[in-house]
């Protein structure tokens, strides 16, 4: 609708705007011809300033980075070995940076403690330090899966 100079002086009359073509709201995207073509024009001079800044750089391209992306990541590169947390040092920690108290710091690790034995257990592994099951305080169901409140000893 008009020319680019048109556009500019005299404005849209698909977005209705008086100069330029102005959005009605951040989704809008007026459809006539100058608008799409200047959107085109933004978006290439913006992809050929960074190409520009990319190119000046020293050593660009950067083989390491494309080495990075062409190798396969579906395979480990080394076996992660899991070891138990360590409550005091945990208790230490977060009051020193966090400012927890030691029965706060104890009551958020408790959960990933009994989590690691019960799988130790299972894997056939015991020993003095894993927390030891005593019995079954009621049945609960937490985010609709049923389950056990546990009283634990150590």
């Amino acid at each position: 609708l008009g020319s680019p100079k048109d556009h500019e002086r005299n404005g849209c009359r698909l977005c209705k705007s008086d100069k330029y073509c102005e959005p009605h709201d951040y989704e809008y995207c007026c459809p006539c011809d100058w608008h799409r073509t200047e959107h085109d024009r933004q978006l290439s001079e913006v992809e050929n300033n960074m190409k520009k800044k990319a190119c000046s750089c020293e050593g660009f391209p950067f083989h390491e980075v494309i080495q990075e992306f062409l190798l396969n990541k579906d395979k480990l590169v080394k076996v992660i070995r899991y070891q138990r947390p360590d409550l005091l040092l945990f208790q230490r920690f977060t009051l020193e940076k966090m400012e927890w108290p030691n029965h706060y710091a104890c009551e958020k690790l408790l959960v990933l403690l009994t989590r690691y034995d019960m799988i130790e257990r299972k894997l056939g592994s015991r020993n003095s330090n894993q927390l030891q099951p005593i019995r079954i305080v009621k049945t609960r169901i937490r985010n609709g899966v049923h389950c056990f409140e546990i009283e634990w000893e150590k």
